[in-house]
């Protein structure tokens, strides 16, 4: 039989075989896993990148609305400052008037000087003489040098002691007949008391004028400089505040890997000067300047800090009735202070747009949800150019331009809102509002010595909120003026406007 040889043995090994084959199938399922691996990766990229860009969107919408809320807060408190500046220019005022030292009330005093005169004659035949001291002091022959409460807080005086004075010209009279020696005695001992009683409020008084002369220097730099300086403050604030958002807001993209910016309802916080403040004459009414903004900031200050002045003077002046006069003219120098220095102009308050004057709380916004969509809300976009993917040549991409995402802020006041329905002794309570106090102050005037301390709450906030038509409407023609969103935009921007994210 003949043997197969080596060779053909060696090629029938081979050929039964299978070790380090590769079947068809198994090309083609590798071939799809590394088609489907590469799909999968691009993809997660482009989800990744999506999502950053949507962050990034999120957060330069936000960053806006957040520096409009700073600035609604900066223009709040600034407009309490001003307030309780104006408070103490105010009570600065009522002790002696704005003229305090310059005025000479000679002839508003004449028939009391004339009466204390002839009381202070009759009254050296009394036991117990008048004393000159006093008189000199209490006649103050050159004239009162002030207004308001010092002057009728002296001119009470100069009554009170002329009644003393008749008091001992009838007490010498009983003390010359023998049964009434006595009465007449104890009459002179109780005007003497009386007398001084009055000299020493008398001098408590001057020293009082002199405290305000010298603070008058400082009741006038506060009107003239510092009052004109924070109301600049305020103008500055609502005209550089949403340049100063947008500029964060570019940076805050720029950190996150993207380009960004922000389409605004408007250049400006919505703010305001007071329109009745605006619209005050030396003529107007106390009703209408109790209404504005300016006194509505400053009198619950003034309230506040005269009690310590109103309890001194119960205390130490009660005789002279200071306390009455001191709380009427404080009532009256609000109006007259707030009147003055908004009719020249430079002390209109800032506050909300559109107010429905005088009841605060009733504006169009407060209603109509579009008319605050487009006063408080802002869209932000930020773009990215198209990420990296594996083979560009088999996985293609329509985001030739890269992508574009939007998001909405607001910025908004969480305080509660209790809107003036009529004429009441409370201010209202109000969210939407540049002057947020805690509670309800009174408004000018009140019965009440004091209301407490003005709590304030600042609460003005930022926060996302869905995308709404109303302000895709408004912001995409802004958006698609400027690249690189243009591109993406008119790929993408339909005859309907983006309304989701």
């Amino acid at each position: 039989m003949t043997q197969p040889s080596k060779t053909s043995s060696t090629i029938t090994a081979l050929h039964s075989s299978e070790a380090g084959f590769i079947s068809v199938v198994n090309v083609v399922a590798i071939l799809l896993c590394t088609i489907l691996m590469g799909l999968v990766v691009n993809a997660g990229n482009i989800v990744r990148h999506k999502v950053e860009v949507q962050n990034s969107a999120d957060a330069t919408a936000y960053t806006a609305a957040l520096w409009h809320a700073r600035g609604m807060n900066a223009v709040t408190m600034a407009n309490h400052v001003m307030g309780e500046i104006n408070a103490f220019v105010v009570l600065h005022e009522a002790i002696g008037g704005e003229d305090l030292d310059d005025t000479n009330q000679k002839e508003a005093t004449q028939a009391e000087d004339a009466a204390l005169e002839i009381a202070y004659n009759l009254a050296q035949s009394a036991a117990i003489a008048p004393q000159d001291e006093v008189y000199d002091t209490v006649r103050q022959e050159d004239g009162i040098e002030a207004e308001r409460t010092l002057l009728d807080s002296k001119t009470q005086l100069k009554i009170i002691l002329t009644v003393a004075y008749g008091g001992k010209a009838v007490a010498a009279v009983l003390e010359a007949i023998p049964y009434t020696y006595a009465v007449g005695i104890a009459l002179d001992i109780a005007a003497t008391a009386v007398e001084l009683k009055v000299y020493q409020e008398y001098m408590v008084l001057k020293g009082i004028h002199l405290i305000a002369s010298g603070l008058k220097p400082v009741s006038q730099a506060l009107q003239k400089v510092v009052l004109p300086a924070v109301k600049g403050y305020t103008v500055v604030v609502q005209a550089g505040i949403p340049a100063v958002g947008l500029a964060a807001a570019k940076e805050v993209a720029e950190r996150n890997d993207t380009t960004g910016f922000v389409a605004l309802p408007n250049l400006m916080l919505p703010l305001e000067a007071d329109p009745v403040g605006e619209d005050l004459t030396s003529d107007s009414s106390d009703a209408d300047v109790a209404k504005t903004q300016f006194v509505r900031a400053t009198y619950p200050w003034v309230t506040f800090h005269r009690k310590p002045i109103l309890d001194f003077m119960r205390n130490w002046l009660t005789f002279s009735g200071a306390q009455g006069f001191y709380e009427t003219h404080t009532n009256e120098c609000t109006i007259v202070v707030s009147r003055r220095l908004q009719v020249d102009g430079i002390m209109e308050l800032l506050m909300m747009a559109d107010v429905k004057d005088p009841d605060k709380g009733h504006e169009d916004w407060t209603t109509d949800s579009q008319a605050a969509d487009n006063m408080f809300t802002m869209v932000g976009f930020a773009h990215r150019e198209r990420p990296p993917v594996i083979s560009p040549v088999v996985y293609t991409q329509s985001q030739e331009d890269g992508m574009v995402n939007f998001a909405q802020a607001m910025f908004y006041n969480a305080n509660p809102q209790e809107p003036l329905q009529s004429v009441q002794s409370r201010q209202a309570a109000l969210g939407w509002d540049t002057l947020n106090w805690q509670d309800r102050p009174v408004e000018c005037p009140t019965d009440e010595r004091s209301t407490g301390f003005p709590t304030i709450r600042l609460n003005w906030q930022a926060k996302l909120v869905p995308v709404t038509n109303n302000r895709m409407l408004t912001a995409q023609p802004t958006a698609m003026v400027q690249e690189p969103f243009r591109s993406v935009l008119e790929r993408t921007v339909s005859a309907s406007p983006m309304v989701h994210h």
